[in-house]
């Protein structure tokens, strides 16, 4: 029996899985994990590769510790797999077990294999995505995650980061984006029509069950259309996703029946707010209203200070938003809830008819807001104005005010079509298909494990 002492070699034996050698009977080496041992001699116990474990039995006793990576030559024979051979390929320096409370995600996979699952269904996911709109005739399309000129929403607060700029020797600050969006439309103003992109953005803010600082988007533009183009995307897209992944439209996420059956319904913002929180948003003309109307409501940190637009989500997300899952007849249905007020979607295109509201919806399947779309704004003027108007509101809110990206006004100076586009959140579409309460189900590396107000994981 080898009992070389050639720790961390460069190369394995390896000829075949676990499940390969369970199958074959051939004679061959197998490598993996122990996990498991069952003998004072350590000449039996379990090991386990990416996909299967087995029983093993070696001829002779070894000085093998669990969490030892191992490679064994034999075969399968009446429920175990008999080595005559075997060699030590990288000795556990540490118990994986002793890892019990607090665990690190990729270290709890190592613990919970059965957790692995969910990540193969989350790449099989993000690759439906790719194929649903390459099948399509979409062009998947790289976005800089390194930018100059963030986004301009006054509720949205960028990471910051300097570039040393060797040539000049000074400091340059840039952003990490927190969506695609400028960058998409000036490839619109290029002549590409259907264009996607699926990748990482940025948003320096909470940590919850539904917001992750680094989290996976999808946004998708198509020129010569609208926000009704982009509702019937959204349905295409998530019922395919469903069959593959469900098996079919209805399902369970969180105790409750959802129903992803098209056509799915559309509740304007105005109907939802008069519904669920008796607000009639016709009838608010000012902040005053507003003040009012949260006073009235017994916000009591509600002042003069605030901004209708913080007074508006106060409500919103206090008392519209948790009712939105079953909104009708007490079933999950996905809901579009359309038609915002203009002040609240400045890159939105305004009603015809409603000029005080813009052609936006999110989409909110069981009580997950899943995607902001919008019918877009491609006058250069009203944009600009547009965004002065946020630069202002984040100086009343005393946050870091940013310089509108030239190049940005200037593609739509240079003219992009009527178009629609949507940004949705990839990790909370898993969630829903996975019945997960929480995005750290979702994800490998939680960023909360490194967070000190949370308890940042320390490993001995």
């Amino acid at each position: 029996m080898s009992t070389s002492r050639k720790y961390y070699p460069a190369r394995s034996r390896r000829q075949c899985s676990i499940t390969h050698a369970k199958t074959s009977g051939d004679r061959v080496w197998i490598a993996g994990r122990v996990i498991e041992l069952g003998s004072p001699q350590k000449n039996s116990g379990i090991l386990r590769d990416e996909g299967d474990e087995i029983l093993f039995l070696l001829s002779q006793p070894t000085d093998l510790k669990i969490g030892d990576i191992i490679e064994l030559y034999g075969n399968w024979k009446d429920k175990e797999f008999l080595a005559d051979d075997y060699r030590l390929l990288t000795p556990a320096q540490k118990d994986f077990r002793q890892f019990v409370s607090g665990a690190p995600q990729w270290l709890r996979l190592l613990q919970e294999p059965e957790k692995r699952k969910i990540f193969y269904l989350r790449q099989q996911i993000i690759q439906e995505i790719r194929n649903f709109f390459l099948a399509q005739g979409f062009l998947e399309v790289d976005a800089p995650a390194l930018v100059p000129h963030p986004g301009m929403e006054p509720h949205l607060n960028p990471f910051e980061t300097r570039f040393i700029d060797a040539n000049v020797q000074s400091l340059q600050t840039f952003y990490l984006h927190t969506s695609p969006e400028y960058a998409m439309k000036k490839l619109l103003a290029t002549g590409f029509e259907k264009i996607f992109y699926l990748g990482h953005c940025f948003r320096n803010s909470e940590v919850s069950a539904t917001h992750h600082p680094e989290f996976l988007m999808l946004e998708w533009y198509r020129a010569y259309a609208d926000y009704h183009h982009i509702m019937a995307d959204c349905e295409a897209l998530i019922t395919h996703l469903a069959r593959q992944i469900k098996g079919g439209f209805c399902f369970r996420y969180q105790n409750q029946e959802i129903d992803l059956t098209p056509p799915w319904p559309r509740m304007s913002v105005a109907e939802a707010m008069q519904r669920f929180a008796g607000v009639n948003l016709k009838n608010i003309r000012s902040r005053d209203d507003w003040i009012a109307v949260a006073q009235a409501k017994n916000y009591d940190t509600v002042d003069a200070n605030w901004s209708w637009e913080d007074i508006f989500f106060l409500i919103f997300l206090n008392e519209v938003e948790p009712k939105i899952a079953c909104s009708l007849a007490g079933q999950a249905r996905p809901i579009f809830l359309v038609d915002y007020p203009a002040a609240l979607a400045s890159l939105a295109k305004r009603k015809v008819d409603e000029p005080n509201f813009v052609e936006r919806f999110e989409l909110y399947i069981g009580g997950l807001e899943l995607a902001n779309a919008f019918t877009e704004l491609n006058d250069p003027k009203e944009q600009y104005q547009r965004l002065l108007h946020e630069q202002k509101v984040r100086k009343q809110l005393r946050r870091p005010v940013f310089e509108i990206d030239a190049e940005f006004i200037t593609a739509l100076e240079i003219g992009i079509p009527p178009a629609g586009g949507i940004a949705l959140g990839v990790d909370r579409l898993i969630m829903l298909l996975l019945d997960k309460s929480h995005l750290e189900d979702v994800l490998f590396f939680p960023f909360r494990q490194w967070i000190a107000s949370f308890g940042a994981v320390e490993l001995p």
